[in-house]
């Protein structure tokens, strides 16, 4: 008897307290169009105290079992127990579509392919979550246009196996390792694609305050960030150049409001200045306004409130002790 062939590819999925939504992550892995014993699944349970892993074996997918040392971490644990020559990362809330693995396969065929991504997909119907879908489609709009892609969101993507052998995920990273991981591979020269066929489904926060939460995390740990990376402070392909303008606005706002105190006249500049961190949004509020009326009126103030999370994260981040914790 032939032994068996192994798996081309291998999809690793962290999860931690995932019982009730990896379910439907691995029912859609198990209906992918690939022939039979192209795939296999590797769910790294990081200290989970639910039944993620006995819902994970159900449903077909190697466990591996670690102590809760972050995504990065598992991530990396996940990579050294499979077997597959490319490496499929998906998020365990993330649902895959029908010819996902497929199309994400399709550009390793180029053997210059490092890396690639897929596209983010929501069928949620909350303003909140409709507004965050916003900031991907115009991601992806850009990317469409032929900007280099430099940025691999671990939601949905994929790499050769060499590539994640020789560039492990920075486990010093508790967030933001996937941005890390992008920049690293870019600046070593390495070609990263965008896959627009290769579609998931994936869960937005459907609340502003839990939107403004994410926002505040991902800024404080944006400044160990761009320390190792200085050269994407400037621009990549994942933050156009009105964020940056439209939160240095809205923080030069914010740092006037002390002064304005004692100066009230000050007040208008403030008022000027976060108007004009608004008007920096204006592509966005003009695509919210193409999804529906309702969208297009919050969006000014969703803006608004991210920035606000943004400015108040990364002034956390400045604060002494804070970088040494999180990086």
């Amino acid at each position: 008897m032939e032994p068996a062939k192994p798996p081309r590819i291998s999809v690793v999925i962290p999860a931690r307290n995932e019982e009730r939504r990896i379910g439907r992550c691995l029912a859609a892995l198990s209906s992918q169009s690939l022939p039979e014993g192209d795939l296999e699944v590797v769910v790294v349970d990081d200290g989970s105290t639910d039944e993620t892993a006995a819902v994970s074996e159900a449903g077909g997918a190697t466990v591996v079992r670690t102590e809760g040392g972050g995504a990065g971490a598992a991530r990396n644990r996940g990579i050294s127990e499979s077997s597959g020559d490319l490496v499929f990362l998906l998020d365990a809330d993330c649902v895959p579509g029908p010819r996902w693995a497929e199309e994400l396969a399709r550009p390793f065929e180029d053997g210059a392919v490092a890396g690639a991504v897929g596209l983010i997909t929501s069928d949620q119907r909350s303003l909140v979550a409709s507004y965050v879908q916003l900031g991907y489609e115009d991601r992806y709009d850009r990317l469409g246009e032929g900007l280099p892609t430099d940025f691999i969101p671990t939601a949905n993507c994929a790499f050769r196996r060499q590539i994640l052998v020789e560039y492990p995920f920075d486990e010093a990273f508790r967030r933001l390792e996937d941005v890390e991981l992008s920049f690293r591979l870019t600046r070593a020269g390495l070609r990263l694609v965008f896959v627009p066929d290769a579609r998931a489904s994936h869960p937005h926060p459907e609340r502003l305050w839990t939107l403004m939460r994410r926002q505040y995390g991902y800024a404080r740990y944006a400044l160990p960030l761009y320390r190792e990376h200085p050269e994407k402070a400037i621009t990549d392909s994942s933050t156009p150049h009105s964020r940056r303008w439209r939160v240095l606005t809205l923080a030069l706002a914010l740092g006037l409001v002390p002064v304005a105190l004692f100066v009230p006249p000050l007040w208008f500049l403030c008022a000027g200045l976060a108007a004009l961190s608004v008007a920096f949004s204006l592509p966005v509020i003009v695509r919210a306004f193409r999804v529906s009326l309702r969208l297009g009126l919050v969006a000014p103030y969703f803006l608004l409130a991210t920035n606000l999370a943004f400015v108040l994260g990364a002034v956390s981040g400045l604060l002494p002790g804070k970088t040494r914790q999180m990086k």
